[in-house]
């Protein structure tokens, strides 16, 4: 068969975690835009189970809401101000002060007072059975992005371990071998969930802010935009946490690559190892590496532990603050467990959220990996007019 020698195209450039740490926000757009519009086309042929679950999605952020003024009803009903004079309304306001919906009610039923009990009971249950609603719709989108996922990690995969098997031997001289593994079944992990789990957290959870957010504002605008002024000092330690995070976790991954990469051309070249008794530098390479890694680990581990506590710290001074307003204002301790439930449920997705810029971070540092490996092109390829052989038959 004839072969010549192929002109090497243009590559996608491979960025390093100092690359990445040191770009301004400008200059991080402009790098992964292209290869993140690349990877988002994996999601064209599903495209259609994909948005379904960005609905559904969206709906269980809706259902954060309604559930918050489920809650308000039900207080109201079970825990009224005054138990001496407790009575159960004739009429339930379930949108009570939401503009539009205020009028809508609905009707106590006409029961004996020995048995109001079974209308308390149904009330109550109101609140397990809109989480569980809401449960189904978050469990559905977590379905169909994982399905979609799935299929899109294993197109990629396919595509890197297609293309290194299409190398020539020279690439494989000058490769780490240890490396490759990491990058095709890694790497490619992380790249595969660029187009569903980043995606639909930038969709879902500002819906739900959002929706939480605006029911606050309907109940009491007042103590809602006074823990907004709260809200942002409980992210700040977040913020500047991550960045030792992002920093530690790099490194990390960096580190359990080479350790791949030691084990590997151990293992491989055992016999040489035997051969020249290099059995004890070996085993230090591998120490020096397992060593820097757990330093790494506790870094990360020590700026995840601390931020609990600052947050916590921050968020009872808030409380403080919200107490006296509570008390300033006469509130009543049903509105005002309320408001804050719903704040705190506000918490975990502004967690998420403020995770996402290192998960894009993280994920253009193996998409640049992954995208190298896919573009490489072999230093030896047919001639444009080779000629393709039939099966030998031996004659």
């Amino acid at each position: 068969m004839a072969e010549s020698d192929a002109t090497p195209p243009t590559k996608q450039r491979r960025y390093s975690s100092k690359d990445i740490s040191q770009m301004s926000a400008s200059e991080f757009v402009q790098a992964a835009r292209t290869p993140y519009k690349r990877i988002l086309g994996y999601l064209k042929p599903y495209k259609g189970r994909f948005i379904t679950g960005v609905v559904f999605g969206v709906i269980g952020g809706l259902f954060n809401g309604i559930l918050i003024l489920a809650i308000k009803t039900v207080f109201t009903i079970v825990l009224p101000p005054d138990p001496s004079k407790a009575q159960l309304p004739d009429k339930i306001h379930l949108f009570d002060k939401i503009p539009g919906l205020h009028h809508v009610t609905f009707n106590r039923p006409n029961l004996a007072p020995e048995n109001e009990w079974i209308f308390v009971a149904a009330v109550c249950l109101l609140i397990p059975v809109l989480i569980l609603i809401r449960g189904l719709f978050e469990y559905l989108q977590a379905y169909c992005m994982m399905w979609v996922g799935n299929r899109v990690l294993y197109q990629v995969r396919d595509e890197a371990f297609s293309s290194l098997m299409g190398q020539s031997l020279r690439f494989y001289n000058k490769a780490k071998q240890g490396e490759l593994m990491q990058t095709v079944f890694n790497q490619t992990r992380i790249v595969a969930s660029l187009g569903t789990d980043i995606v639909s957290s930038m969709v879902k959870h500002p819906v739900s802010i959002l929706v939480i957010l605006g029911t606050l504002l309907t109940i009491d605008p007042i103590y809602t935009i006074g823990a907004l002024v709260v809200f942002p000092l409980c992210i700040l330690p977040v913020m500047h946490i991550s960045r030792k995070v992002r920093k530690a976790g790099s490194r990390e991954e960096e580190e359990a690559g080479a350790i791949m990469v030691t084990m590997q051309e151990s293992f491989a070249g055992i016999r040489v190892v035997k051969a020249y008794a290099r059995e004890e530098y070996e085993r230090e390479r591998f120490n020096a590496g397992s060593r820097k890694m757990m330093e790494f680990i506790m870094r990360w581990g020590k700026a995840m532990e601390i931020v609990g506590p600052l947050v916590e710290t921050v968020a009872s001074l808030g409380m403080a603050f919200g107490l006296v307003y509570a008390w300033w204002t006469q509130k009543t301790a049903n509105d005002f467990l309320v408001l804050n439930m719903a704040l705190m449920s506000m918490y975990p997705h502004a967690k998420q959220l403020s995770r996402i810029q290192v998960m894009l971070q993280k994920t253009l540092l193996a998409t640049s990996k992954v995208l190298e490996v896919i573009d490489a092109e072999p230093e030896i390829k047919d001639a444009p007019d080779a000629v393709e052989m039939e099966d030998v038959r031996g004659e």
